[in-house]
């Protein structure tokens, strides 16, 4: 449609080019029949017939090829609306496309699950076909970036600090030794935040030392390969804090 509006408007140029002689002839054509025909008012002998009659002829002759000229460029004109129609519809198609494909993107993108971490997938309860509805749990992921959750005893917390060195033994690797940093203590004891945390108001109170979440952070140097140690939740650890 581009091509052919090019064209239309070319052919146009064109048009009007060859319409200059055309009409620049037929223009000094009338100009010389009004002189003609003003000298014969003021002396009729002035002008010979024939040379009035040569030039009515040559007026009426250009006048015409100067129509021509002029329907020439009116149909050019009219080429170019109807180039220009087409170039607007093929637009309207273009756009009606793109937001088309926007669609299919975005519906594609409602198609894709993508994962809010990096990690591998455990306890997959669904397979390729299955059906499911909002809220199933699908499946769980091992983040690739892990940590170790120990619950140190409320009497071990008076010289640990956050950053402190802390050796780390795994029960599935017992010859290996991991180096971790604790990364924060959280601020009050575990069953403090339990779904049924413990009531005293009775006044019945027995005093037990009570268990603190302490998240230790593996070395980045030097933290577990998790293709050559594949650790995951549940697993038991024992931590070593270096306080001094």
């Amino acid at each position: 449609s581009c091509c052919a509006f090019a064209a239309a408007q070319a052919n146009r140029d064109q048009a009007v080019a060859s319409a200059r002689a055309p009409l620049a002839t037929a223009a000094k054509a009338q100009q010389d029949l009004a002189r003609y025909d003003a000298l014969l008012r003021i002396d009729p002998s002035a002008v010979a017939g024939q040379q009035l009659d040569a030039a009515r002829a040559t007026a009426r002759s250009t006048a015409a090829d100067a129509a021509a000229a002029r329907q020439q460029i009116d149909s050019a004109d009219a080429n170019i609306l109807v180039a220009r129609k087409q170039v607007n519809a093929s637009r309207a198609v273009i756009d009606a496309r793109k937001a088309s494909v926007e669609q299919a993107n975005i519906t594609l993108g409602d198609n894709r699950l993508v994962a809010p971490v990096s990690g591998q997938v455990v306890n997959r309860s669904v397979n390729v076909g299955s059906y499911v509805g909002p809220g199933t749990q699908l499946m769980a992921i091992v983040p690739d970036h892990i940590w170790v959750t120990a619950n140190f005893k409320e009497t071990q917390l008076r010289d640990m600090k956050i950053g402190q060195r802390v050796e780390i033994k795994v029960d599935a690797y017992p010859d290996v030794k991991f180096v971790g940093r604790v990364d924060s203590v959280q601020r009050g004891a575990g069953q403090a935040f339990a779904l049924l945390p413990p009531q005293n108001a009775t006044g019945n109170y027995v005093k037990v030392v009570q268990r603190v979440p302490v998240r230790i952070e593996f070395d980045a140097k030097n933290g577990p390969d998790p293709r050559k140690y594949p650790l995951g939740p549940g697993m038991s650890v024992i931590p070593t804090v270096k306080v001094r």
